[in-house]
């Protein structure tokens, strides 16, 4: 079984690589074949349609960059950290947590991912 870190830190890479056999490799370390990908505005089932969608994502934001924030968080088979995605530009676009599941193998089995910050009261 492959550390939490070292999981965490592939799929990260993958969402910052352009090339779709790199980025198919990372995911093929850090997420279980029929695994669930949701955040506010999409969702992928699987290992081929997250590579698919990240793929979309370097089509309309050439450069981009997914980059761990915090360590990770587990207990239970559960897992939670924090990310920024930039820009080609090196803007930062988006700052997000993400709350996820482990398979038996210590790969991502579900992302659920939230854009920061919450909502006011």
């Amino acid at each position: 079984m492959r550390e939490v870190a070292d999981v965490v830190n592939d799929y990260c890479a993958a969402w910052s690589e352009p090339d779709e056999a790199t980025r198919q490799a990372l995911l093929d370390n850090s997420w279980i074949e029929d695994g669930i990908y949701r955040d506010p505005t999409s969702s992928a089932v699987g290992r081929k349609a997250l590579s698919d969608h990240i793929g979309n994502i370097h089509s309309s934001s050439p450069g981009a960059v997914v980059s761990a924030t915090s360590g990770i968080d587990v207990h239970n088979g559960q897992i939670r950290f924090t990310w920024h995605f930039v820009d080609g530009d090196g803007q930062e676009r988006i700052n997000g947590t993400d709350f996820g599941e482990l398979a038996d193998d210590g790969r991502l089995a579900k992302i659920i991912g939230f854009f920061d910050p919450p909502p006011e009261l």
